[in-house]
């Protein structure tokens, strides 16, 4: 697996956003205006940072880092169906808390998911996190 910054590839993150269902998330079906909109708006770089979560050069999903210029930021993290349930979710885990804390000297990481995500739970679980509210 490796992880690779967001070089400006629309096409690729609109295909993994709307060819997929986000059940844990607000809105399940992302269209593509949505996507393209917003990130003509930058919000996939203003303040924040996209990058890509590759299996021998295929993007399999994506970290998106909010607040990278506060001290505590916010991350989503999201895999094709595909590729759900493998492990790419803990080892993504694993390098985002390398970057954060040793690359960019972030002195927490804040992350959330609804408590009837038990994969991401689990992720969460075993790449160290701990579970502050509920």
């Amino acid at each position: 697996m490796e992880i690779k910054l967001f070089e400006e590839e629309i096409n690729d993150l609109v295909h993994l956003l709307t060819q997929n269902k986000w059940l844990y998330h607000t809105n399940p079906y992302i269209k593509e205006e949505a996507v393209r909109t917003a990130y003509a708006e930058g919000y996939y770089q203003n303040n924040r940072e996209t990058h890509w979560i590759l299996e021998d050069g295929e993007k399999v999903g994506f970290i998106f880092i909010h607040d990278i210029d506060d001290t505590i930021p916010l991350f989503d993290l999201r895999l094709d169906a595909n590729y759900r349930g493998k492990g790419y979710g803990v080892k993504a885990l694993h390098w985002l808390q390398e970057y954060l804390f040793a690359e960019r000297k972030k002195i927490r990481i804040e992350g959330y998911t609804r408590v009837d995500n038990i994969g991401m739970r689990k992720c969460f679980s075993k790449a160290g996190f701990v579970k502050e509210g509920y």
